[in-house]
């Protein structure tokens, strides 16, 4: 059953797993960065306002900043791993059609 996806020597379950750590790491990054970051710093409308809000909370923005780049990352593994455990073992490549790797 853990028999290794590729040549590399990942197994099914370290992809599940990559995949499922991943998403939970985006439950958390996702609404701190939407709604707690964004909400608090931008104002529609009102660049000034939006300008001055992030002069002065800059931890606050970069914290945003982060846990946008930590979605994005674990948007990218969670994409990976469902595509690796959803392909059998033996396609080089599954992202391309049969037949055209």
């Amino acid at each position: 059953m853990n028999q290794p996806i590729r040549d590399e020597g990942i197994t099914l379950r370290q992809a599940a797993l990559v995949t499922g750590f991943s998403m939970l790491i985006m439950c958390a990054a996702a609404p701190f960065a939407n709604f707690f970051v964004y909400a608090k710093l931008v104002v529609p409308g009102n660049i000034d306002q939006t300008a001055q809000n992030i002069v002065a909370n800059q931890g606050l923005f970069v914290a945003g900043i982060f846990a946008f780049l930590v979605n994005y990352i674990c948007d990218i593994l969670v994409a990976w791993g469902s595509m690796s455990c959803s392909s059998p073992p033996t396609d080089p490549c599954p992202c391309l059609p049969p037949g055209s790797a």
